[in-house]
């Protein structure tokens, strides 16, 4: 009995550590459990070899025995009676505790996988009790790119990741990063109560990341109905959704009486790359600009293949590489563009009568490419978009060591869907991944388009999150694209961030008048690129006319110049023709709109913009 005290305390010692490493990542799990096996079958050789040797008459006999108690101690078996009749275990305590160590590891190698696998039940419950701290971030979609955004948020939000049929190598290194993951076919709210969704205030970000489009948009619905039934607030709400067409947010969005997510952002991948490229490498760097803030050379843009990812990219540099005093002019390069261009012909058909694009049937590796490369020295933006990363690197870097021993520096920029690399002269060539936190997070798409939609919202009385949630989402789409621009304004007058925030932009008449007549290029940009066109004069007439008759009911509603169903708009008109439009429309409604002016207030906007967004951060 004197021992009593200390063999309890070392028996919940011993006890406690293993429990404690079973609780360990299953990665550390495997490792223990491999050495355990090795160092317990390495001793048991050396102890049974001497136990046998001491006792059998026969090497034969004596190996056999030896070789089938080693195997026995992985079953929980021992011959420890054998052991205490050698001289050696009789003489030394620490030979016997030896013994017990190596039998103990051997069981808990065999037992180890069993326990684990049954434990791990019980362990992801027990894990699942602390998900109710921090933001709540669901990741639908078990795959590797999901699990390379998951690992990026902090560690103090819960991230739980869903997939009924999950990738089995994505879901072991969630597993062996001690991840939680849940295999349910529907959510419910059952489901939001067990993961602490119900608690008030709670912050909830949907990201719905499977390779099908079409499974994305059935989970942001089915979480969307048990959202509703579970009567949670859409101002808690985001939603981040991969799929082919950006304006499927429009359906999900909540807006006016309609119950939706509070905030969505809608990718496709090959939009997604785009976005990046432009928004790491905008074409505004790759210009110069005069005092008046007018570029002093055109814009000449080159784009090597033409899928899905090249178009995207020529849409992105479209709508970014518009700038008062220059031309814009784009070149690509694909031997099959007319079997891959059709339904951007279609889709975006004003954007190819309104801009300067030509199309060449030829490969990036081809006599015409370089050709073209000889006789435009004026070009100032090459991307590689081939669609095939190996493909990319092949041309870029022919096409970087061409323009080397030319004495030119055009940075390459080849875009995958493995991200984008930058290849320079200059510097090393530097990578971005597509799936990253940074890019992919509402939070920070928004933070600056929030701001210059309260702007245009004036003085009403509501607060920017308040006018953002009564915006609908083309309308959001373009404050996105208006904020992704601001930067460039404070390029072009060759002013700092902190400066512009503390003094404002200090213009003159002419330098107000580029940077508005930009800005307007811009604006016409993004929505020749979203399909829009200019309205035309017998259509804005009988939608004035709609306008009076509502007027003199009471309240209009009608906007005269917009017709978001049929994509036109009348303002999709050149800078020097929007001071006709804004009398146009004045002699209609009575009103004092100067369509400009608005164009160089958002200009002017940009320092308070960008402070704001500081203060924000």
């Amino acid at each position: 009995m004197a021992y009593f005290a200390p063999v309890i305390l070392l028996t919940i010692v011993i006890f406690s550590v293993t429990v404690v490493q079973l609780a360990a990542k299953p990665h550390y799990q495997s490792m223990l459990v491999s050495v355990f096996v090795s160092v317990s079958a390495a001793v048991g050789l050396l102890l049974y070899g001497y136990i046998f040797a001491c006792q059998s008459g026969s090497v034969f006999l004596g190996a056999l025995r030896a070789a089938l108690s080693v195997l026995y101690m992985f079953l929980g078996r021992n011959d420890y009676s054998a052991a205490m009749q050698t001289p050696l275990f009789n003489k030394y305590t620490g030979l016997q505790i030896l013994f017990w160590v190596i039998h103990y590891m051997a069981l808990y190698a065999t037992a180890g996988t069993a326990i684990i696998a049954v434990g791990d039940k019980v362990l992801h419950r027990i894990r699942m009790l602390f998900v109710k701290k921090g933001d709540l971030i669901l990741i639908c979609g078990i795959n590797p790119n999901s699990v390379m955004l998951g690992s990026q948020f902090d560690s103090r939000d819960s991230v739980i990741y869903i997939d009924s049929e999950p990738v089995a190598a994505s879901l072991e290194t969630i597993q062996g990063g001690g991840g939680l993951y849940r295999t349910d076919a529907k959510i419910t709210r059952r489901f939001l109560a067990s993961v602490g969704a119900m608690r008030k205030n709670r912050k909830i970000s949907v990201y719905c990341l499977r390779n099908d489009g079409v499974q994305n948009e059935e989970y942001a619905e089915n979480i969307l109905r048990a959202f509703e039934e579970a009567g949670i607030s859409p101002q808690r709400t985001s939603l981040v959704m991969m799929a082919k067409e950006e304006t499927q947010g429009a359906s999900l969005q909540a807006y006016r009486d309609r119950y939706g997510y509070g905030r969505v952002f809608i990718f496709d991948e090959a939009q997604l790359c785009a976005r990046i490229l432009t928004e790491l490498y905008p074409p505004y760097r790759a210009m110069t600009f005069n005092e008046d803030c007018a570029a002093e050379s055109d814009f000449e843009a080159l784009i090597v293949g033409f899928g899905r990812i090249g178009q995207a990219v020529l849409r992105s540099i479209v709508m970014n590489g518009q700038f008062a005093g220059s031309t814009f002019h784009a070149a690509v390069f694909s031997p099959v563009y007319n079997q891959e261009a059709g339904y951007m012909r279609q889709e975006s058909a004003e954007m190819f009568r309104q801009y300067d694009i030509e199309f060449y049937n030829d490969d990036g590796r081809s006599d015409a490419m370089y050709r073209y490369l000889a006789d435009h020295p004026g070009l100032k933006y090459i991307a590689v978009c081939t669609g095939n990363a190996k493909t990319n690197n092949e041309i870029g870097e022919e096409i970087n060591g061409y323009l080397k021993r030319s004495g030119r520096s055009i940075p390459v920029y080849q875009c995958s869907y493995s991200g984008i690399r930058c290849i320079s002269g200059k510097q090393a060539a530097q990578r971005q991944k597509l799936y990253d936190r940074n890019l992919l997070s509402v939070d920070k798409i928004d933070q600056r388009a929030i701001i210059l939609n309260h702007g245009y919202c004036g003085n009403n009385g509501k607060t920017p999150q308040e006018n953002w949630y009564d915006t609908d989402y083309f309308s959001r789409m373009s404050s996105r694209a208006s904020a992704d621009f601001a930067p460039a304004y404070l390029y072009m007058t060759h002013t700092d961030g902190k400066t512009a925030a503390k003094e404002g932009l200090v213009l003159t008449d002419r330098q107000k008048d580029n940077l508005g007549k930009t800005e307007h290029l811009r604006w016409n940009a993004f929505h020749f690129v979203s399909g829009y066109s200019p309205m035309p004069d017998d259509v804005f007439e009988k939608r004035a006319e709609i306008y009076r008759a509502q007027k003199a009911a009471g309240k209009p509603e009608i906007r005269i110049g917009k017709d978001q169903e049929n994509r036109l708009h009348a303002c999709l008109v050149s800078w020097e023709e929007l001071d006709e439009l804004s009398a146009k429309e004045n002699r209609v409604t009575g009103g004092n709109t100067d369509y400009k002016e608005y164009d160089i207030r958002n200009v002017l906007a940009v320092p308070e913009l960008l402070g704001k967004e500081a203060d924000a951060s």
